[in-house]
């Protein structure tokens, strides 16, 4: 879902999503908006006990987009579980978008995973894989416009005027690669992998060290969601517990898979480190806790 204060091109001086939907007139009396059902088959709906915080907030939000989206989250948090558990599982949630982001999709690169159908992507060894949703940025050209000169997309208004739908002044913060919010840049700008960020960082550095820090703030999610052990109820504990440790697990794959194809182009080096949890993690069978 768009973020509700995005500005948005319009007639009017200043004009975002969350003004559009509660606006009404004569000719256009309802506004809405849509989204992306999760539900299913599995005893909470949802296949997570987590991921049905994105279809109680979707459904608050599109009865009154004011809400504060830390408001929603302690909402449906007070509903789902025990008092003690609360601050850890609301902690969680408020990382858990930008943990993805590290591990998928850095500094705003777009789609990484495969196009599924016929075409493999490299596995291990001689291994291969067509899934969907395996990590495969040779075949997502498209998106990152990554070779050996450089990564990004040049969607500026020298490049493709993506940029060109918003209002001026954000438009023209998003056209400069110095002025381009960070986690924004290589959707909008074509970079070399030298290219130095605020931090000090060269871009290909950035890569690399989010995807590490990405797999370890999901190390630290299982060992937070670990302390809860007898404060939750056991079903959703270890049902939780076990999309945690698969959650590591990918985060691992996403690193490996992405950071090794972009070190080879930007000519670095760079080895994967390894994927473990601590020792002192429990771990639970694949499949034990269907539907939690």
């Amino acid at each position: 879902m768009p973020d509700l204060e995005s500005l948005l091109h319009s007639p009017r001086p200043v004009v975002n999503s969350k003004m559009l939907w509660c606006s009404r007139s004569k000719t256009k009396p309802w506004y809405g908006m849509a989204a992306v059902s999760n539900l299913g088959a599995a005893v909470n709906w949802t296949g997570s006990a987590w991921a049905a915080a994105n279809t109680y907030a979707f459904g608050r939000l599109a009865w009154d987009p004011t809400l504060d989206s830390i408001q929603v989250m302690a909402e449906w948090s007070n509903l789902t579980w025990p008092p003690a558990a609360q601050e850890a599982t609301q902690s969680m949630l408020s990382d858990s978008w930008t943990v993805y982001e590290k591990v998928s999709s850095p500094l705003g690169i777009g789609l990484q995973c495969g196009t599924g159908g016929s075409t493999k992507c490299p596995k291990g060894g001689t291994e291969t894989d067509d899934s969907h949703y395996w990590m495969c940025p040779e075949q997502r050209y498209e998106y990152s416009h990554a070779d050996r000169t450089g990564i990004g997309y040049d969607r500026s208004r020298t490049g493709t005027n993506y940029t060109g739908q918003y209002p001026a002044s954000l438009a023209s913060m998003l056209d400069g690669v110095e002025s381009c919010p960070e986690e924004l840049l290589l959707f909008f700008h074509h970079v070399p992998y030298n290219h130095t960020l605020l931090s000090g960082q060269t871009v290909i550095e950035r890569i690399l060290s989010d995807h590490e820090s990405g797999v370890e703030q999901m190390s630290g999610f299982v060992a937070k969601w670990q302390g809860l052990q007898g404060l939750v109820d056991e079903a959703r504990f270890r049902g939780v517990l076990e999309k945690l440790q698969e959650q590591h697990q990918d985060a691992c794959t996403f690193r490996d898979r992405i950071s090794s194809y972009y070190a080879g182009l930007a000519g670095v080096r760079w080895a994967p480190p390894g994927c473990h949890l601590p020792a002192a993690h429990s771990t639970v069978t694949p499949g034990g806790s269907e539907g939690y």
